[in-house]
């Protein structure tokens, strides 16, 4: 074990044991895993590649698909003929396919 392998091992630790979202522990430990990466290929230090290894990133996770209530829908459509033209078209074929706006 070198100098820096264990404050990178207490780092990867503490990182997972905060309750950061994935995102923010999977950008912490990518920027760490780049600067090692570059230290080593400019050749300003020595450090194992593997001290940060894919096992160390948390899984992300996938949010649901937030549905439109069934209510809100029969009165969007109680009322598309009142929208214009263009926008009542958009909304229908996003009906259609299933699509989200966002």
């Amino acid at each position: 074990m070198q100098k820096w392998d264990a404050p990178i091992i207490d780092y990867v630790h503490y990182l997972n044991q905060q309750n950061f979202k994935a995102q923010t522990v999977i950008s912490r430990l990518g920027t760490i895993k780049l600067f090692f990466e570059d230290g080593n290929i400019n050749g300003w230090f020595k450090i194992s590649p593997h001290l940060i290894r894919l096992e160390d990133y948390p899984k992300s996770v996938k949010p649901l698909p937030r549905y439109i209530p069934e209510e809100v829908i029969k009165q969007l459509n109680q009322h598309i003929d009142k929208l214009p033209e263009q926008l009542m078209r958009m909304t229908l074929v996003l009906q259609e396919c299933g699509l989200r706006i966002g």
